[in-house]
């Protein structure tokens, strides 16, 4: 049995409070999936793909890829694809952090131009 629920002035029941909170997330759940989960397959894809010999791409799967990327290539281990990875890494980390700053910056900013105060919450002893 359904219960009636008020919400936000409105009369509703818990399965139709549900299923718009559904509806709601449907859209961006697709976006997500289209603009991120899709490309990034595609990467992992190519990823462990090889290249043939006019350089398009052949789809044997190998992890030769993977290993080159961790150092070893037909020579023996090489530090050159760890050390591209770890400045992809520091570089990804100071974008980052730079983009994060500037966000509370601005934030900051706006919120102490706005005039609005926090309020401050006190907790009474009981």
């Amino acid at each position: 049995m359904n219960r009636l629920l008020v919400w936000y002035g409105e009369l509703s029941t818990s399965r139709k409070l549900t299923a718009r909170g559904l509806s709601l997330m449907a859209l961006p759940l697709v976006w997500i999936s289209l603009l991120l989960v899709a490309p990034l397959a595609a990467m992992v894809a190519w990823s462990a793909a090889t290249r043939g010999p006019a350089g398009d791409i052949v789809w044997t799967l190998t992890l030769e890829n993977f290993r080159r990327l961790a150092g070893f290539d037909a020579f023996g281990w090489t530090k050159a694809y760890l050390a591209i990875l770890g400045s992809t890494v520091v570089m990804s980390a100071v974008t980052t952090a730079i983009a994060v700053s500037s966000a509370t910056m601005s934030a900051a900013s706006c919120f102490a131009t706005s005039g609005v105060r926090p309020s401050s919450v006190s907790i009474a002893a009981t």
